[in-house]
């Protein structure tokens, strides 16, 4: 086949991280924006997120999403590429 297990985990941890990391940006934004309505429609309050804070909470998502595939792709690796790419 060619594949060797760095190289297939490598592949698994790369689609993972395309994959994962802009969800959880998307969860991360969806949670802001769903914060900011209820905060001006439920509670009458004005809530203002800083501008440093974004970046602060985007990246431990985006580093949990990627420690996260290279746990599931560690153990993966551990079994026959043919095996894994059969089910990949």
């Amino acid at each position: 086949m060619g594949y060797t297990s760095g190289r297939l985990l490598a592949g698994m941890l790369v689609k993972n991280g395309v994959i994962g990391g802009p969800g959880g940006v998307l969860d991360l934004i969806l949670v802001v924006v769903a914060t900011m309505v209820l905060a001006k429609t439920v509670f009458k309050t004005s809530l203002a997120i800083p501008a440093p804070t974004t970046p602060g909470l985007i990246i431990p998502v985006v580093a949990i999403v990627v420690a996260i595939a290279a746990l599931v792709s560690w153990t993966a690796v551990r079994f026959r590429q043919a095996e894994v790419l059969r089910y990949e």
